[in-house]
């Protein structure tokens, strides 16, 4: 009976061997499979990705987005229905995240600038004048640079021809920072001088803001600029910002025609610091707050990279023309870590007591800080925001919509990591009443699912102009963000339904 033990034990080994080398064969057969398909799992995860979501986009009815949702939303039916929304421009480039006015061609209707910082495009728009309608407006491009931040527009030479500023950053372009200036050289057909750099702005400081304003009184237009940490937005983390980051800050270019030099002359053009040490300077405004006859900025100091412990809001007083060169001494009124980036702030009477204010917009609020007459010294009163409006949130305007006398408050919101829902208020304006606060839809939110943290439905700038000259104040905003292969929304005017 042992024999047959025996004969069959080096049978079975041999057996086990064998489905053990086959079984060897066939895992790394699979393993190579495998990773010789990877690219193309990826090539078809990518190309996938995008259809999905455009197919999402197409059912939810993004791809219209100028259709009037005039009906009242089924969550918040107490609200009414939104403004009708008109396009400006959209072509097709991303990130409009610049917006400003000036009437260039004398026609009575204000023109407006963009700038789309993807590919550094920037544009004017002229008014179609009694033209106006529902298509996007006559535009021609004043030029391009990269990562351009910000443009302002105005006559800074008093040649009657408007010239462009443009504030670029230092992301994904190797050329260097600064202030440019595009000098206006007739029209129509509308064109500019290629833009040239202020030699006193380029000390690779990370631009996002700029307006025109003279600051210092002498008749001629003056160049703000305001910004961040000198790094790429992917970059940094709010509490390793460092007191050695090189901070763009709040600064002013001192426009020399008024001593005699030529404006085209950029290197006569002097940079003075307001405040060249706060970390974040987007959409500071100008405003009297101490009604000594000269200009004060506000500014929200808050953006993705600025270390919690130093968010607040502040106004910078005038120091006068005898010492304007010199820096503005700052005045904090609030600090807080509610902050997420570039919350704005804005100067106003409120409460029309002759006493400007100050309003700035949060996720949960507006923060009203009123002056009762040293403004120094402000109190702060909290208008609580309507539940469909409590979101990620920037833009704040302040005008009296509804002709009542009284002035109103709109905000807008930004997306959170891609996402701003359909049952919140992406544009809204709050009118002030005798019993407080009550909360009117102009744009709810599409639904938008963005990539992630630079991708979504995100409204950058209001201004309240009459677009279409019917005596009521119509809103022109910009959204920044809100794209796939193209811009869906860029620049747009919501008119008022005020009758």
């Amino acid at each position: 009976m042992g024999a047959p033990l025996f004969r069959v034990r080096p049978l079975l080994i041999p057996a086990r061997q064998n489905r053990f080398h086959v079984n060897g064969i066939r895992n790394t057969t699979m393993s190579r499979l495998k990773v010789q398909n990877l690219p193309l799992t990826l090539l078809s995860l990518a190309l996938a990705t995008p259809l999905l979501l455009m197919g999402y986009d197409l059912l939810t009815g993004i791809y219209q987005p100028y259709r009037p949702r005039l009906e009242p939303h089924r969550d918040y039916p107490e609200l009414g229905g939104e403004w009708v929304m008109h396009p400006l421009d959209n072509p097709g480039d991303w990130l409009p995240n610049g917006l400003d006015a000036a009437d260039v061609n004398g026609d009575g209707y204000l023109d407006f600038v963009v700038n789309y910082e993807f590919r550094g495009r920037v544009r004017l728009l002229l008014h179609p004048g009694k033209q106006l309608g529902d298509q996007p407006w006559h535009a021609y491009d004043v030029g391009r640079l990269p990562d351009a931040e910000s443009a302002a527009i105005g006559d800074l030479d008093d040649d009657g021809q408007y010239d462009v500023v443009i504030v670029t950053g230092i992301e994904h372009t190797a050329v260097p920072s600064a202030a440019f200036i595009c000098w206006g050289m007739g029209g129509p057909p509308y064109i500019w001088s290629d833009a040239a750099p202020i030699p006193a702005s380029q000390h690779g400081w990370q631009f996002l803001y700029v307006k025109l304003n003279d600051l210092d009184e002498d008749g001629d237009l003056d160049i703000v600029t305001g910004g961040r940490a000198a790094r790429p937005a992917a970059e940094g983390q709010r509490e390793s910002a460092g007191e050695s980051a090189n901070w763009a800050g709040i600064r002013w270019f001192a426009n020399p025609r008024a001593q005699g030099a030529d404006p085209r002359q950029l290197s006569q053009w002097q940079m003075h610091a307001i405040d060249p040490d706060t970390p974040s300077g987007h959409g500071f405004e100008f405003g009297d707050l101490d009604n000594d006859g000269d200009l004060d900025i506000v500014n929200a100091n808050a953006d993705w990279d600025t270390p919690e412990h130093a968010e607040n809001i502040a106004w910078y007083e005038n120091p006068g023309p005898a010492a304007i060169t010199q820096p503005w001494q700052m005045h904090v009124i609030y600090r807080g870590s509610e902050f997420y980036g570039k919350e704005q702030a804005v100067i106003a009477d409120l409460d029309s007591d002759d006493l400007p204010d100050i309003v700035a917009h949060v996720e949960e609020a507006f923060y009203w800080f009123r002056n009762h007459g040293d403004p120094r010294h402000p109190t702060l009163e909290r208008i609580e925001k309507h539940p469909a409006a409590r979101w990620r949130a920037r833009p704040v305007e302040i005008a009296d919509l509804n002709q009542d006398g009284r002035l109103d408050i709109i905000g807008a919101l930004i997306h959170r990591n891609g996402a701003l829902p359909s049952n919140r208020l992406a544009v809204f304006w709050m009118e002030q009443t005798d019993s407080g606060w009550t909360t009117h839809p102009i744009k709810w939110g599409d639904g938008f699912l963005g990539l992630g943290t630079f991708n979504g439905e995100k409204w950058d700038q209001l201004m309240a102009v009459d677009v279409d000259q019917d005596g009521d104040l119509d809103i022109v905003a910009n959204v920044e963000e809100y794209n796939r292969l193209r811009s869906i929304l860029a620049v747009v005017w919501f008119e008022n339904p005020s009758p």
